[in-house]
């Protein structure tokens, strides 16, 4: 099925406004944060061990490829028995806007997926883990930059969220991100494979 970027782009956005109604993080005026520990492998590897979440920083090209499209456990082309499998039955089941592909949302675990084989993940909850990157719900603006330094970045002065957003050569996969303006801080990540 072949998506144009408009529908992509009205997809994300309608995917954002279900998920800002479905699963607001609880506010306690601070943000907290993990310490963080580094540590180099014998690869000449970072990692960060923030949050338990691994920042592994390779001396390697940074295109997006679809090695790219996965969340902790997540990635796209995954068949949904699977993600029941790991996430359980869903507690909303739609479709896609305009497509007709199921739509499976878990609003208590800040995760969205759309596609009989996923090619949407939507996740705004840390605990479904980091890309392969070492990027994670909560990452930092800086470390976002670092890993993904090929992304385009769009200061929306209508919105509080800063977006940036990183496609492969052949324009197949896209992964954007929402960072808070006011914590600096990622709060959400959509993966896409254009089919």
């Amino acid at each position: 099925m072949k998506m144009n970027k408009s529908g992509l782009l009205v997809l994300i956005i309608v995917l954002l406004v279900v998920m800002t109604g479905c699963s607001a993080p609880e506010k306690t005026g601070k943000l907290q944060t993990a310490p963080e520990s580094r540590a180099t492998s014998s690869n000449g590897a970072q990692q960060n061990s923030t949050n338990n979440q691994p920042k592994v920083t390779i001396n390697e090209s940074k295109e997006l490829t679809e090695k790219d499209m996965r969340i902790g456990k997540l990635f796209l082309g995954e068949n949904l028995t699977k993600v029941q499998q790991d996430f359980g039955k869903p507690k909303v089941i739609t479709i896609v806007h305009g497509i007709g592909d199921p739509q499976w949302e878990y609003p208590d675990q800040g995760l969205i997926v759309g596609g009989d084989l996923v090619f949407i993940i939507n996740v705004s909850s840390v605990n479904l883990g980091s890309t392969p990157r070492g990027i994670h719900i909560g990452s930092k603006e800086q470390d976002v930059r670092e890993a993904y330094p090929n992304a385009e970045w769009d200061r929306n002065t209508d919105s509080d969220l800063l977006e940036g957003f990183d496609k492969s050569s052949d324009g197949k996969y896209e992964i954007t991100f929402f960072i808070s303006k006011k914590s600096g801080a990622l709060s959400r990540i959509v993966l896409t494979n254009e089919i």
